[in-house]
């Protein structure tokens, strides 16, 4: 009887070792943490609008203009008006710009005038004049009759012409011998004519284009000119 019951302890202790060995060798799955979610959600895209392309439309050219030519204006107006008070002042000179003579006259008023004539000769020496000779001409007169003739030009007439010393009389001074002669340019004045500012020259002689040249600019006259037609002299 003892022999019985030490074999059912023995089976019983080899059927707790199993028991026990089978719960040592069972693994127990362990769930994996949940994952919070700490970033925030991504935003939405707001879809952008696409412009519709408008369209350019190619503007049409206008048609070329063709200019309408305008005649050039003169820079100098005529004067169908002028008067001897218009000229008061004006100062008007003949000379050839060489040999060192000259000739001027300047306007007063009414057409009355005064002048002067000199031409040096340093050549023209002596014992008493070492310095030369000058020949000289105070004169005065008055113009009359001044008429409109038309394109910038009048006409004139010298109506008094008086020299102040009697041509041919001389005197010596600070060793110049001095000699009065006649108003150059006037004498024989029986027909003048004045050109305004803007007289077209091209149907001027030779010679009055020469002694106008100061005052001629591209075939117009820019200044006065006084024209002694007897001699064709000219005063500009």
């Amino acid at each position: 009887m003892k022999g019985i019951n030490m074999k059912k302890a023995i089976l019983a202790l080899l059927a707790l070792s199993l028991i026990f060995g089978l719960c040592a060798c069972k693994t127990t799955e362990i769930p994996p943490p949940a994952v919070v979610q700490t970033s925030a959600p991504m935003p939405t895209a707001t879809p952008v609008a696409t412009a519709t392309p408008t369209a350019v439309s190619t503007p049409t050219p206008a048609p070329a203009l063709t200019p309408t030519p305008t005649p050039e204006p003169t820079p100098y107006p005529d004067n169908e008006s002028l008067t001897f008070a218009d000229l008061e002042g004006v100062r008007l000179e003949f000379a050839s710009g060489a040999g060192g003579w000259f000739s001027e006259i300047i306007f007063l008023t009414d057409g009355a005038f005064v002048g002067h004539y000199e031409d040096g000769e340093l050549g023209s020496v002596g014992e008493e004049y070492p310095d030369g000779t000058l020949y000289y001409c105070d004169f005065s007169g008055q113009f009359a009759e001044l008429e409109y003739l038309g394109a910038y030009e009048y006409s004139l007439k010298l109506a008094a012409l008086t020299q102040e010393a009697v041509s041919g009389d001389e005197y010596i001074a600070e060793g110049i011998r001095y000699v009065a002669t006649g108003p150059n340019g006037l004498a024989s004045a029986e027909e003048l004519r004045l050109y305004l500012p803007g007289k077209h020259v091209d149907e001027f002689s030779e010679d009055i284009l020469w002694w106008f040249h100061l005052v001629i600019k591209d075939g117009i006259m820019t200044g006065y000119g006084l024209h002694t037609v007897t001699n064709d002299c000219g005063f500009c």
